[in-house]
């Protein structure tokens, strides 16, 4: 907290989110960036989550797709995201509470 910004794949997925947290750490409000981070834990530790770094981009790249922004696929060697992380992505994103553009359709 008290960085002069932040570059984050995350915001691809959940930018209200993101710049949400931003404008309360720039106001000094502490606590409504962490509240916000919070209510986001669940997405953002699964994002995070994984054996390896490149399990972040697929997970990003997949999340996307399920809520209709433009993810695409990885690169190869990199391949998509399997059945089962998908699966989880929809629980996760379906249970997500804050404003975004794709909160409250059926993912």
């Amino acid at each position: 907290m008290g960085g002069k910004g932040y570059v984050t794949g995350e915001a691809c997925l959940i930018p209200k989110t993101c710049l949400e947290i931003y404008e309360a750490e720039l106001k000094g409000d502490y606590k409504k960036a962490l509240d916000i981070l919070d209510k986001a834990s669940a997405l953002l530790d699964f994002l995070l989550g994984g054996e390896n770094g490149p399990d972040y981009l697929v997970r990003i790249k997949a999340a996307m797709n399920l809520v209709g922004l433009p993810g695409g696929i990885p690169r190869l060697p990199i391949l998509p995201a399997d059945d089962k992380t998908k699966d989880e992505l929809r629980k996760i994103l379906n249970k997500y509470n804050l404003p975004e553009s794709w909160v409250g359709e059926k993912i």
